[in-house]
């Protein structure tokens, strides 16, 4: 693959951080972190007590609980910081963070020994950082994930959940086979699932006409051709606020590419 044409030399958190965003406190109830994530599409949140940083709440965790505990508090399925991020944290060493820890974003606090938090700094941040400063000449197929984990309109909500846990994709595309091709119709995610209030998801295995795919997934999806560059990628994912492109080929599905992919490459 060619060099990326894109460096985060000299750039640290500070330059990429955002100082507003929302947060929850660790005695709140698991139903409210679900409502905040619903109403504003943060994947991950802050857990605060007076001013100071105590853990993180990610989608993940909320789907994991189920209708008959989810009036536990926060404190319960949070999670804690797996490396403290500084304002001074050179931005190449969040970025390695996020990749290594399958996170989408990490809280900012005042420095090593003071857990104040200051700032959160996204995954979509950095892209948008990325879109400002690079010349990237790549193409999607040099870093996108082939022959991606696909399923149908069909299947069931509690399937998807399954492949998403055991995968630790959040995101997965509905296709349809027409004449041998697979046809992307759509894209069902983990925001999706909580969006639709399918998040309970113990409850729905239980449900005896349980939820397909088709009635939460988005369609249609938006999609990329393969030999688009990455750039181009990058702007999409910023527009659309979503964090995955299926891509294409003649209209059939060859691929996927994620920020998760992007953030590796300039890590290379």
């Amino acid at each position: 693959m060619r060099s990326p044409g894109v460096s985060l030399g000299g750039l640290t958190a500070r330059e990429v951080m955002v100082k507003t965003f929302p947060s929850v406190g660790s005695r709140d109830l698991v139903t409210k972190a679900r409502a905040i994530m619903r109403e504003t599409g943060w994947r991950i949140l802050p857990v605060v007590d007076g001013g100071m940083l105590e853990g993180i709440i990610t989608q993940r965790e909320i789907l994991r609980v189920s209708s008959t505990r989810s009036n536990i508090p926060v404190s319960g399925i949070m999670s804690i910081v797996p490396v403290l991020i500084t304002p001074a944290t050179e931005l190449k060493r969040v970025v390695k963070a996020l990749i290594d820890f399958g996170l989408d974003g990490l809280p900012v606090v005042m420095d090593q020994t003071n857990r104040t938090i200051v700032g959160m700094i996204r995954a979509e941040d950095i892209v948008q950082r990325l879109v400002e400063l690079s010349s990237l000449k790549v193409k999607v197929e040099d870093i996108m994930t082939r022959d991606p984990v696909v399923c149908s309109p069909e299947d069931e909500i509690v399937k998807i959940w399954e492949i998403m846990e055991k995968s630790h994709f959040s995101g997965v595309p509905v296709v349809e086979v027409r004449g041998g091709k697979k046809i992307v119709i759509g894209i069902i995610t983990r925001s999706d699932i909580i969006r639709e209030g399918s998040a309970r998801l113990s409850e729905e295995s239980r449900k005896e006409r349980k939820t397909k795919v088709r009635s939460v997934m988005k369609s249609p999806a938006v999609t990329i051709e393969q030999d688009s560059e990455v750039v181009q990628a990058m702007r999409l994912m910023l527009e659309r606020k979503i964090k995955r492109l299926p891509v294409v080929k003649n209209g059939e599905l060859v691929g996927i590419v994620s920020r998760e992919d992007i953030l590796k490459m300039i890590c290379r």
